[in-house]
């Protein structure tokens, strides 16, 4: 199936990445290498050819042999770990990130257990990493939706892909409050009348939405990597154009 590769790359450009491979490697990072020990090990290996990484390997070393030699905790203080995934997703292939999880499994996931993208698709149950485009299961994931609430979930995930191409949430612990949600709604229907309580089960057995953030201040979100496809399958509905793989 054809899929809007530019306007996943609006969405990447925007994340402050320039490819896909890189963007993807960072979703991987930011939902189960959430051990800052293991992204400082995997930077070890591009401390000569980057500066910034090197300089954040210098800052932390004498903490990190603490770790080693003392069972210290190991922390990356001050923003460090964050900066230091975007820069080693630049750098990292498919072979030497399968290899290290092999041997170091992620010990636990941030919001989804999944990723489901273009170049990369991840089992977190099964730890198994792959070099397959899911896409055509996301957009069949999406019909299926659409048809379980009866057309409801449809303006829903509209609203949702389009805020994520404004304003992309790259970081999984954020999405969009049920205001803005509410806002959009109105904007685009006239209405507040949103999705039906089961609806929400629906959404996530699909696995294409999750809710985030806290439990006072939920947001709303879906799996990023997954915006293009969940996108064709809502233009494809409106025009009546399902094609199913």
């Amino acid at each position: 199936m054809d899929f809007d590769i530019d306007k996943y790359y609006s969405i990447i450009k925007k994340c402050g990445f320039d490819d896909i491979e890189s963007f993807e490697m960072y979703v991987f990072f930011e939902r189960f290498l959430t051990d800052d020990v293991q992204i400082y090990e995997l930077a070890l290996n591009y401390e000569d050819i980057d500066k910034e990484i090197n300089e954040i390997i210098e800052k932390h070393k004498d903490e990190y042999n603490e770790y080693l030699t003392k069972n210290e905790s190991f922390w990356l203080f001050g923003g460090d770990g964050y900066k230091l995934q975007s820069l080693v997703a630049k750098y990292l292939d498919f072979n030497t990130l399968n290899e290290y999880i092999l041997k170091n499994q992620p010990k636990w996931c941030r919001r989804l257990d999944f990723l489901r993208g273009y170049l990369y698709t991840y089992s977190y149950e099964d730890n198994k990493l792959e070099q397959k485009c899911d896409w055509d299961n996301v957009y069949n994931d999406t019909i299926s939706v659409i048809k379980e609430t009866k057309g409801r979930a449809y303006c829903f995930l509209r609203i949702l892909v389009d805020l994520y191409y404004k304003n992309p949430k790259p970081d999984s612990f954020y999405g969009f409050t049920f205001e803005e949600l509410l806002k959009k709604t109105v904007e685009y229907t006239g209405s507040t009348k949103t999705i039906a309580p089961r609806d929400w089960t629906i959404l996530k057995a699909y696995r294409i939405y999750f809710k985030t953030g806290g439990k006072k201040y939920p947001e709303h979100a879906i799996p990023i990597e997954c915006v293009p496809a969940i996108d064709k399958a809502l233009e494809d509905y409106k025009n009546k154009n399902i094609k199913r793989v």
